[in-house]
């Protein structure tokens, strides 16, 4: 089964100032949102209505609900399931900024999120819901941090003895990664443990290098990964409002 996780920028003004159009589409068809919404109330203790919906949206951003966010978005893709991309989103605050359509990386990908959120008391400042997350910008920008740096030391990692050679030009430019000492430490860790455990699979099938489970792809995906995910954070460099991450698997 394949993965596809697409990460979204999403600006509330842009999405309130539309809202009036979104909760009115399907009409012609004899389809409204607040029918759509109210099919999901069961599945709520305190029930769920367009009201709340629209007052959420209105709320501070750091009120804003994943799980409300995630309703607005599968109608906008229900009711405009003739566009072939993701282009037409923008007009309603969803901007997509990075799509991974191979497993192994998007494995690495969500998994380092949850790491990082685990190890630096984020539960609070994050958002998760089925196969929905949300993150404030500064957040996400700091595990893009986390995982560059994580990525780079893999990558570079002399103490793995399968690990791939890379010439000097490609070292440089793994080594200009952003790091304070609390990153440095943090990474650290990690690569520890990713180390430990592709040298147990390596250990136990000696001959199969590449063909790996997603949990132990690291050594075999990090430099595409790495070049991926630098490129994100750039794009983010001076962007301040929310992340919506869609994991497709």
């Amino acid at each position: 089964m394949g993965r596809n996780i697409r990460t979204f920028t999403l600006t509330l003004d842009i999405l309130r100032s539309n809202l009036d159009e979104i909760l009115i589409m399907g009409q012609e068809k004899g389809i409204s949102f607040s029918k759509y919404i109210s099919g999901k109330i069961e599945r709520h203790a305190d029930g769920l209505n367009q009201d709340i919906l629209i007052q959420n949206l209105e709320a501070a951003e750091k009120e804003v609900n994943v799980e409300l966010i995630s309703l607005v978005f599968k109608w906008l893709l229900e009711m405009n399931s003739q566009e072939e991309d993701f282009e037409f989103l923008k007009k309603y605050g969803f901007d997509l900024v990075s799509e991974i359509d191979e497993k192994d990386q998007g494995y690495i990908y969500i998994s380092e999120m949850y790491d990082y959120v685990e190890m630096n008391g984020l539960k609070e400042v994050v958002q998760n819901y089925d196969s929905f997350k949300l993150y404030p910008s500064e957040t996400f920008c700091n595990y893009l941090d986390y995982l560059i740096l994580l990525l780079s030391k893999i990558c570079l990692d002399k103490e793995y003895k399968n690990n791939m050679d890379y010439d000097q030009e490609e070292e440089l430019f793994f080594k200009n990664c952003q790091s304070n000492e609390v990153l440095d430490a943090q990474t650290e860790l990690a690569l520890k443990v990713i180390r430990l455990e592709n040298q147990a699979v390596d250990e136990e099938d000696p001959d199969n290098l590449y063909w790996r489970s997603e949990s132990t792809s690291h050594y075999v995906v990090s430099q595409w990964l790495f070049y991926r995910m630098k490129k994100l954070r750039q794009l983010l460099h001076d962007y301040n409002g929310l992340i919506f991450i869609v994991d497709d698997h």
